[in-house]
């Protein structure tokens, strides 16, 4: 069908996080750093142009994902 796309998606990236604080403050000093990963096995495309979108996997993004995409 022409309306309709299935697809994969892996996405890996790092993250860094350094936060200081004041004495007055209850906040921690934290220095984190990690790697993230989001591994959708299965995503779904529905429309020509533009479309619903429902991508079902693991990671930072979550289980289930759903949006919106605009093709040129």
């Amino acid at each position: 069908y022409e309306w309709f796309q299935m697809y994969s998606v892996i996405n890996v990236g790092y993250t860094k996080q350094k936060s200081d604080s004041t004495a007055a403050s209850n906040i921690v000093d934290a220095d984190v750093s990690c790697f993230d990963f989001q591994l959708n096995a299965f995503g779904f495309r529905f429309g020509k142009k533009l479309a619903a979108t429902l991508e079902l996997g693991f990671g930072y993004k979550g289980i289930a994902n759903t949006g919106l995409s605009y093709q040129f």
